[in-house]
This record gives C-alpha cells, structure tokens and sequence, in this order.
C-alpha cells in the first residue's frame, strides 16, 4: 500500500527533506507537509475529492503558509496557490497507462499565465517523480 512515507520519496528529487505531517488515504483525505531545501522551506496541503482505488485519484494541492493558510509560493508568488491534479490508471497491454492532468484552480490571471508559461519544465518534475513511483511500486510489489 501507497503510504505518506512514500509521498516523501517522491519529493526527494528536489533533494528536499520532507516531513509528513498528515496523510490518510481516502476520500476527504489527504496529506499536509513541509519541505525543506536547505534554508527555504516550502509548505504544502492535498484534500483527496476523488479516491477510487485503483482506478481513479483526484486532489487539490495548495501552497501553504508557515501556519497552514492557503498562500502565495514565496519562491514564485505568481505560482498557482491552488491546483487540481486528476490521475486515471487503465490496463493497457499487459501493463497500466497512468494519465496525469494538472490544471490552475480557482486561480488569478497572473497565477493561469505563470503556469502556462511553466509547461515546457513541467515535465521533467513529474517523468522523475514517476519514475521514482515506478521504483516504490517494485519494492512493494516484492515485499
């Protein structure tokens, strides 16, 4: 089972410590944590809205403050406070296609622009975090 302690593994590729503050797998769950490169630290929350196991995860994600209000990324301030991210899994070929969509909510026009204008990197965060769930679900399939 996909647990918080493997949602810090998966932030590990930004050589971030990542403290799990909360994380319950199910609908109206969801994680809170902080991460922390070297002197900033980044605060984060995910609300599960759809939680269909195995098929079907949907979440909003948030930028936090240090008190855990929604808040501007004091790295990026035009970064979207909110996003929807939505994950379909279907069989495939003996295998499983992951389709992952990831979309502004609720947002500014300066929040949608620095998105769109984030997309060409986008990728690289989310192929090695994939590749990083590829490896955990490896070790949990042996275990």
């Amino acid at each position: 089972m996909l647990v918080g302690s493997n949602v810090g593994q998966m932030f590990l590729l930004n050589r971030a410590e990542t403290v799990i503050g909360r994380f319950d797998a199910c609908a109206g769950g969801g994680w809170q944590l902080e991460m922390r490169m070297g002197a900033r630290v980044g605060h984060q929350r995910a609300e599960f809205t759809v939680f269909e196991p195995p098929a079907r995860l949907t979440f909003l994600q948030y930028v936090l403050d240090a008190d855990g209000n929604v808040a501007s990324d004091p790295n990026n301030p035009d970064w979207p406070r909110r996003l929807l991210t939505e994950v379909t899994l279907t069989h495939a070929d003996g295998g499983t296609d992951l389709r992952l969509v990831w979309t502004p909510h609720q947002c500014s026009e300066a929040e949608i622009a620095c998105f769109a204008q984030s997309i060409g990197w986008l990728g690289k965060g989310w192929g090695a975090g994939m590749d990083v769930l590829a490896t955990i679900l490896e070790e949990l399939a042996a275990a």
